[in-house]
Protein backbone atom coordinates (compact mmCIF):
# COMPACT_ATOMS: atom_id res chain seq x y z
CA UNK A 1 0.00 0.00 0.00
CA UNK A 2 2.59 1.91 0.91
CA UNK A 3 4.85 1.72 -2.30
CA UNK A 4 1.75 2.37 -4.65
CA UNK A 5 0.83 5.83 -2.75
CA UNK A 6 4.60 6.91 -3.56
CA UNK A 7 4.51 5.88 -7.12
CA UNK A 8 1.48 7.62 -7.62
CA UNK A 9 3.09 10.78 -5.98
CA UNK A 10 5.85 10.66 -8.12
CA UNK A 11 3.79 9.77 -11.14
CA UNK A 12 2.04 12.49 -10.53
CA UNK A 13 5.35 14.75 -9.85
CA UNK A 14 6.59 13.67 -13.05
CA UNK A 15 3.49 14.18 -15.19
CA UNK A 16 2.90 18.02 -13.77
CA UNK A 17 7.13 18.64 -14.36
CA UNK A 18 5.68 17.66 -18.07
CA UNK A 19 2.54 20.18 -18.09
CA UNK A 20 4.97 22.82 -16.70
CA UNK A 21 7.71 22.59 -19.15
CA UNK A 22 5.02 21.89 -21.71
CA UNK A 23 3.59 25.41 -20.43
CA UNK A 24 5.88 27.65 -20.36
CA UNK A 25 7.49 26.52 -23.66
CA UNK A 26 7.15 29.93 -25.38
CA UNK A 27 8.68 31.76 -22.73
CA UNK A 28 11.98 29.50 -23.20
CA UNK A 29 11.65 30.18 -26.92
CA UNK A 30 11.67 34.03 -25.90
CA UNK A 31 15.09 33.44 -23.94
CA UNK A 32 16.80 31.36 -26.22
CA UNK A 33 15.87 34.48 -28.87
CA UNK A 34 17.08 37.08 -26.76
CA UNK A 35 20.41 35.17 -25.78
CA UNK A 36 20.79 34.21 -29.52
CA UNK A 37 20.44 37.74 -30.82
CA UNK A 38 21.55 39.76 -27.61
CA UNK A 39 19.38 43.24 -28.92
CA UNK A 40 21.37 46.32 -27.88
CA UNK A 41 19.41 49.69 -27.59
CA UNK A 42 15.86 50.92 -27.43
CA UNK A 43 15.08 49.74 -31.14
CA UNK A 44 15.91 46.08 -30.84
CA UNK A 45 14.85 45.17 -27.77
CA UNK A 46 11.14 46.66 -28.76
CA UNK A 47 11.31 44.68 -32.31
CA UNK A 48 11.79 41.44 -30.34
CA UNK A 49 9.46 42.46 -27.23
CA UNK A 50 7.19 42.89 -30.04
CA UNK A 51 7.85 40.48 -32.24
CA UNK A 52 7.62 37.96 -28.97
CA UNK A 53 4.54 38.75 -27.80
CA UNK A 54 2.80 39.07 -31.40
CA UNK A 55 4.20 35.16 -32.38
CA UNK A 56 4.11 33.68 -28.74
CA UNK A 57 1.76 35.56 -26.54
CA UNK A 58 -1.30 33.67 -27.77
CA UNK A 59 0.61 30.74 -27.79
CA UNK A 60 1.19 30.91 -24.21
CA UNK A 61 -1.82 32.33 -23.03
CA UNK A 62 -3.34 29.00 -24.49
CA UNK A 63 -0.78 26.55 -23.25
CA UNK A 64 -1.08 28.01 -19.59
CA UNK A 65 -4.65 27.18 -19.64
CA UNK A 66 -4.14 23.49 -21.50
CA UNK A 67 -1.61 23.55 -18.29
CA UNK A 68 -3.83 24.69 -15.96
CA UNK A 69 -6.48 21.85 -16.96
CA UNK A 70 -3.58 19.32 -16.85
CA UNK A 71 -2.31 19.81 -13.50
CA UNK A 72 -5.74 20.20 -12.15
CA UNK A 73 -6.95 16.27 -13.64
CA UNK A 74 -3.23 15.24 -12.54
CA UNK A 75 -3.85 15.90 -8.84
CA UNK A 76 -7.87 16.37 -8.05
CA UNK A 77 -8.75 13.87 -10.54
CA UNK A 78 -9.50 10.63 -9.18
CA UNK A 79 -9.64 8.25 -12.30
CA UNK A 80 -5.80 9.65 -12.99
Amino acid sequence: MKNSRLALFMMRVFFSVVGIGFGFFPTGLYFLARYAFSPEGFWQNLFLAGGSLFFLGFLQLILVILMLVWLYHVWFDPDF
